[in-house]
């Protein structure tokens, strides 16, 4: 996995760099490397505000970071993240989104906390 890591240091575009990122998130969170994946969003995330990157690259990063979100406890950034990604999805109807956004909301939700309140 480190030599993948690297790949998001070196020189390139930034979609190629956006699309290691999420797959990587995707190991992280899925093999349950959770600091692992705190640490590549924390990294990643300049990338995904960058102009000339696609909002529909966008919106799969976001959802990743909302379900990272829900593993890790932080529910107001989950939120946060799947809203966004949400909004992207529904402009280009990307409708695999859909049932990320529901799954992860639905869970958010049954945690409880303030940010449900809200929701």
């Amino acid at each position: 996995m480190s030599r993948v890591a690297l790949l998001l240091n070196k020189t390139g575009t930034v979609t190629a760099k956006a699309d290691v990122a999420v797959q990587l998130l995707q190991y992280y969170d899925f093999s349950g490397h959770f600091a692992s994946a705190t640490s590549l969003i924390a990294k990643a995330a300049p990338l995904f505000e960058d102009p000339n990157l696609s909002l529909l690259r966008r919106s799969s990063w976001l959802i990743f970071v909302g379900y990272h979100s829900l593993m890790t406890g932080a529910d107001r950034d989950g939120f946060q993240a799947v809203e966004q990604a949400h909004a992207i999805a529904q402009e280009y109807e990307q409708n695999w989104v859909d049932f990320f956004y529901d799954v992860i909301r639905v869970f958010l939700y049954l945690r409880g906390g303030e940010e449900t309140k809200a929701a």
